[in-house]
């Protein structure tokens, strides 16, 4: 599910940043230094199609972390501490430490072999249903971000 709607949300932001990259007065003479700059855009959303890091930006865009830290299990140590009080900083590190485990955890399962090394990261067994709980609102908020984007940004 955050795989399938990660590809609108990085399309969506590429985008945003390239338009406003466009919308500059050095667009109407553009240098070689504008032009590195606009590619510089597409390079960095290119490495945005790695798995960690499109759930990354998928659960930024997506995801209110106030609605999550009630439901987030123990072992997302970040995630539990905040607070309506918590510094922006802190709030975007508490949805990286949640898309850092969604994405081990999803690679733990998907890669079970003897030779995977764990990363340290993912969802202890012991909290897996109470992970499972917060993935539903995670997909709940992906799937509400996703009916309210224009049909034309939407990839499917």
């Amino acid at each position: 599910m955050i795989e399938y709607v990660s590809q609108t949300v990085i399309r969506k932001d590429l985008i945003e940043k390239t338009v406003s990259k466009l919308s500059s007065l050095r667009a109407l003479t553009p240098d070689a230094n504008y032009i590195l700059e606009l590619w510089k855009i597409y390079e960095e959303h290119k490495n945005l199609r790695k798995d960690y890091l499109a759930f990354k930006i998928t659960i930024e865009t997506c995801c209110d972390v106030f609605e999550l830290v009630s439901v987030a299990p123990n072992f997302l140590k970040k995630t539990k501490k905040i607070t309506i009080q918590s510094s922006l900083e802190d709030q975007k590190k508490a949805l990286e430490e949640i898309a850092s485990s969604i994405s081990s955890t999803r690679n733990m399962f998907a890669h079970a072999k003897t030779n995977y090394d764990l990363k340290g990261d993912e969802c202890p067994m012991k909290y897996l249903h109470e992970f499972i709980k917060l993935m539903e609102i995670i997909s709940q908020q992906i799937i509400r971000w996703f009916s309210r984007q224009q049909e034309d940004i939407r990839i499917i």
